[in-house]
């Protein structure tokens, strides 16, 4: 349900150094919502899904990071589960921040911790 992403977002290297170092690439991507039968449903990192909660699924980005996305606005978002996307699957709350209504939302996206 989520349109392709232009450029890879795994962004972290360690260059063998053993230190992860931030992607700082701003990056063209898509993000859409969770839906609202997965409340109170299982994440990734154990805790239940919030719609509340400023948070997002993704393949590409670590759990516990985050990511300021930009729409209208800039919400930023902690990934604490997985999802099949190409992009970030939102929280509820986060995706009204970007004031989307519905649907897929082409925003940016870069990687800030």
């Amino acid at each position: 349900n989520m349109a392709e992403l232009d450029g890879p977002i795994s962004g972290n290297s360690d260059n063998g150094s053993g230190v992860r170092k931030l992607d700082e690439e701003v990056r063209k991507s898509s993000v859409t919502f969770y839906h609202s039968s997965l409340i109170g449903e299982l994440m990734t990192n154990g805790q239940p899904y919030n719609p509340w909660a400023m948070t997002g699924a993704s393949r590409s980005f670590n759990l516990g990071e985050k990511v300021a996305i930009t729409y209208t606005a800039v919400v930023t978002v902690e990934i604490t589960d997985r999802c099949l996307c190409e992009g970030v699957d939102l929280s509820r709350a986060a995706f009204k921040v970007l004031e989307g209504n519905g649907g897929v939302l082409s925003v940016t996206i870069k990687q800030i911790e």
